[in-house]
């Protein structure tokens, strides 16, 4: 087994780092992933965000800094529970990175069908009523920074999506996307220590460019 998908266990020690200093180096978020034993995550536009109690690193798979990236966790004994960070390795063209932008320079509000047409090229499969049940999507404030939560239910597999969309750079051309997903009877069991997990997050200022935790 490749040492990168060797699980690594998460252990909360300490209080959560989320009301700590936006300015946080990124060589101190590392120290403190070790200490922790990698409790916390770097990553893109995430400066840090605390796993939930218990989790496993999970699956890595990445290609170069221009290409898709995928950073998975779940509880132990788990697999199918997961929580993940995305890149889908390319940019999304001026019209749909337009339409996204303004989308989220509005108030926080719940998408009409018309804006989540426009924002397809986000949501992708999610956008498809005859691949996913969408239940609720909507933009929020998520300390700090706007982003678009989707929530719903794949129709094959009947596995329960909660995923935030993530404009990294600010020109809403480079999503990231974070989900957690699982099938609908453990989604109701796992869903609160996602979204606490998604709650601790620190963003990345817009203008300062990561130096050793790339988007991808």
């Amino acid at each position: 087994m490749d040492k990168s998908d060797q699980p690594k266990r998460s252990k909360f020690g300490i209080q959560p780092i989320a009301r700590r200093s936006t300015v946080m180096a990124e060589a101190e978020i590392d120290l403190l992933s070790d200490e922790l034993e990698t409790a916390i995550v770097s990553r893109g536009a995430v400066l840090c965000m605390n796993l939930p109690e218990g989790w496993l690193w999970g699956k890595r798979k990445s290609r170069d800094e221009s290409q898709f990236s995928f950073l998975e966790f779940h509880p132990d004994g788990k697999p199918t529970v997961m929580l993940w960070f995305f890149y889908r390795g390319q940019k999304l063209n001026d019209t749909a990175a337009h339409s996204f932008r303004n989308l989220l320079a509005q108030l926080p509000h719940l998408l009409t069908p018309q804006e989540i047409s426009a924002v397809s090229a986000v949501v992708r499969e999610k956008g498809k009523p005859e691949f996913f049940e969408l239940i609720s999507a909507r933009t929020e404030q998520l300390n700090g920074k706007m982003v678009l939560q989707l929530q719903g239910r794949y129709k094959a597999g009947q596995e329960g999506a909660y995923s935030l969309y993530i404009d990294s750079d600010g020109t809403g051309s480079t999503v990231q996307e974070l989900h957690f997903q699982a099938h609908k009877d453990e989604y109701r069991h796992y869903i609160n220590e996602a979204r606490k997990s998604f709650s601790s997050i620190i963003w990345r200022p817009t203008n300062a460019s990561p130096t050793s935790k790339p988007l991808t």
